[in-house]
């Protein structure tokens, strides 16, 4: 399968990965791409198609499938370009299909998700899938899998604001950049670019120093110089719940809801005992609880617990610790 648009020779892919193997679909004729992209929409559930509000493609690969897709099905199609510049319908809301031709690291579905803030996406579909099956992030739907032939490669962008001075690569490391400086009394010295030192935050978030005293996440810095500028009400989501890695793919801009939620699902939420501002156990809460039901006062058990009496009051009306039944 797609033989007739298979080229052999060095590549590197849009993730950054290398390849002796590249697909250019534009060398496929009209009736091979229709015929490929109908039988990708026969690799989608029909239910898909009903829930969905709309298409999702990236330009430049995405737009003829996508396009063909939501022509087949009568959908609305979301384009959105490399500067994250969305063309098109525009929705608030809804929810969508994201399609590309080749699916890698899911780098142009990430920078989709974080354009389009308000609304959901219900899962990613493509001719070719090269990635890693295990490190699949949402639903795939594809019609061809096909091995990435060789290791990836570190590729580095510009940190945003330090364009000059830092650099941030895809997995994670932060260096500085050979550049001059003039000194006092006039005097120039050049200064050799280095990797940065990892530090760590209070809550165990990798960061490092820019410039004399500027601190900021890695996680950060890898999204916004990759993907785009945090999105309003959206945040840095570790897909595999490890907060130290921040390589490229373990990393996309989401909502709180889906952070937390994978926080609980990875046992790494702060809720309850795990939390490093905890004064109470779990057998506290069901005591406090126990008391409060047999009719003591709030008063009176903030003073068994050398507590407030407004922090009784939440416990009890379970606006805290609400994990604890």
């Amino acid at each position: 399968m797609f033989e007739e648009c298979r080229l052999e020779g060095n590549y590197t892919l849009s993730s950054g990965r290398a390849s002796n193997v590249f697909y250019d679909f534009d060398l496929l004729t009209p009736v091979e791409t229709a015929q490929y992209v109908e039988q990708l929409v026969t690799n989608i559930p029909p239910e898909i198609f009903d829930e969905i509000d709309f298409i999702a493609s990236p330009a430049l690969g995405g737009i003829v499938p996508g396009f063909l897709v939501a022509f087949a099905k009568s959908k609305s199609l979301v384009i959105v370009d490399k500067k994250g510049k969305v063309r098109g319908p525009e929705f608030k809301t809804g929810k969508y299909l994201i399609v590309d031709d080749v699916i890698t690291s899911y780098l142009a579905a990430k920078k989709i998700i974080a354009v389009l803030p308000g609304c959901s996406y219900i899962g990613v579909a493509s001719y070719i899938f090269r990635g890693v099956v295990a490190n699949q992030i949402m639903s795939t739907f594809y019609l061809s899998r096909k091995e990435v032939e060789e290791e990836s490669v570190e590729r580095w962008m510009p940190v945003l604001g330090w364009e000059d001075q830092y650099s941030v690569s895809n997995s994670g490391r932060v260096r500085s950049e050979d550049r001059v400086v003039i000194q006092k009394n006039d005097v120039v010295k050049r200064l050799k670019g280095q990797i940065l030192s990892t530090l760590y935050d209070s809550q165990g978030y990798p960061q490092i120093s820019l410039g004399r005293e500027k601190k900021v996440l890695i996680h950060t810095l890898v999204l916004e110089s990759f993907i785009a500028p945090r999105p309003d009400n959206l945040f840095a989501r570790h897909l595999n719940g490890d907060k130290t890695d921040n390589s490229l793919e373990n990393l996309m801009w989401d909502t709180m809801s889906n952070n937390q939620a994978d926080k609980i699902k990875h046992g790494t939420n702060n809720a309850g005992t795990k939390h490093y501002r905890s004064k109470f156990t779990e057998e506290d809460i069901r005591t406090i609880r126990h008391l409060r039901e047999q009719g003591a006062a709030y008063v009176e058990i903030a003073k068994r617990f050398s507590v407030t009496d407004g922090a009784i009051k939440d416990i009890c009306y379970k606006r805290n610790w609400k994990c604890v039944e």
